[in-house]
């Protein structure tokens, strides 16, 4: 039995942030990792945010495998319990991290993981917030306005008549890919709406800017694996590389992680979307001229119509201030599109996870990453 009180991987799921951050400060430890922690200057009654880090390895090590985990907040519950297998794995088997840096980044976004958002503190998708030096924090997507206005997409503008009616007139107006780009590619023109960007760079991108070159060393290869969940088929997961179809880049990773497992970040044929201000490019923009490269792990939950209506319900509970049965039936109603209570799923993702992040830290010490940049979508 765990310390989060079920037997196997699904203990190492945890009952809310300051568990899982001490859990992960203790697991780091363990395994022989200097363990860092980053305070987050938001105040929240009763608990002190922090972005948490454990580093080990040669700081003069070639290759540098960093793993990140909560960036989407309620997400953390799934990607700490990742974090916590491997830590826990290399606390018994130290060779796990022969010849590399190794970086582990816990709760990217303690505000949404203790608060059970997905987003940080002024409602921004950190995911859509890391824009690069050439970009603004201005515009949406390609008929962006009449889906917003269809699905119910902002608290300042609830939706009429039935979601599954609208949502076929979305699909039917625009297409799936345009839909899909429009719902969830990132704006900044609407606070209130989801998937918003924000106006400027986030605490979590200061802190990163501040520490990330630090944390990886003199490591001049940088393999990413950035965990999140809600996007997939139930207890499976995809690699979401920031490359096109057909590239070398792209074929060099499905060779290495499975040919079934890879694909762009494009809405035509895979699960995923385009989308602006994702952390992959700009890290890369950050670490150059150090080669570097992001998977982004999905791990599937439920369909992803239900996730929608659980962000929207989600986002109007918060922004309206709304109180007692119906904001906790919300909040718990995105915590378990995000990470659910199934003992069956639980322990699918943290199996899958740490295969996951084992076969990382082989590619990376075999590997290192390909020397192509990851693309930016504009």
């Amino acid at each position: 039995m765990s310390a989060g009180g079920e037997p196997g991987g699904a203990g190492l799921f945890s009952r809310e942030y300051p568990l899982a951050r001490e859990r992960f400060r203790a697991a780091g430890a363990r395994a022989g990792l200097e363990v860092r922690s980053h305070p987050v200057p938001v105040s929240v009654p009763g608990v002190e945010l922090t972005v948490d880090v454990a580093v080990g390895g040669a700081r003069d090590a070639r290759r540098a495998l960093l793993v990140t985990s909560g960036l989407h907040g309620v997400e953390g519950f799934m990607g700490s319990a990742q974090q916590l297998a491997f830590l826990e794995r290399l606390a018994v088997d130290p060779s796990l991290g022969r010849d590399l840096r190794l970086v582990f980044v816990h709760a990217l976004n303690p505000f949404g993981f203790h608060m059970q958002r997905r987003t940080d503190e002024r409602n921004v998708d950190l995911n859509r917030n890391f824009l690069l030096d050439s970009e603004e924090y201005r515009g949406v997507p390609e008929a962006y306005w009449d889906i917003q206005r269809l699905l119910g997409l902002s608290a300042a503008t609830p939706a009429r008549g039935l979601f599954p009616v609208n949502l076929l007139r979305c699909l039917t107006r625009h297409g799936q890919a345009t839909t899909r780009d429009a719902v969830a590619g990132g704006q900044y023109e609407d606070p209130a709406g989801l998937f918003f960007g924000g106006r400027g760079l986030s605490l979590t991108g200061e802190l990163l800017k501040a520490h990330l070159r630090g944390w990886v060393g003199e490591a001049q290869e940088v393999l990413h694996v950035d965990l999140h969940s809600g996007l997939g088929a139930r207890g499976g997961y995809r690699l979401i590389l920031e490359h096109d179809w057909e590239t070398p880049q792209l074929r060099w990773f499905a060779h290495r992680f499975g040919e079934g497992r890879v694909e762009p970040s494009e809405p035509e044929r895979g699960i995923s979307y385009r989308k602006r201000g994702s952390l992959g490019p700009w890290c890369a923009q950050l670490l150059k001229p150090r080669a570097y490269d992001i998977l982004i792990a999905e791990f599937g939950t439920y369909p992803i119509a239900l996730v929608l209506l659980a962000l929207r319900a989600e986002n109007r509970a918060w922004l309206l201030k709304r109180d007692g049965l119906g904001r906790r039936l919300a909040t718990a109603a995105l915590r378990e599109v995000f990470a659910p209570r199934g003992h069956r799923w639980r322990e699918a993702v943290v199996y899958r996870g740490l295969e996951l992040l084992l076969r990382a830290a082989d590619v990376c010490r075999a590997e290192g990453v390909p020397t192509s940049r990851p693309r930016a979508v504009a």
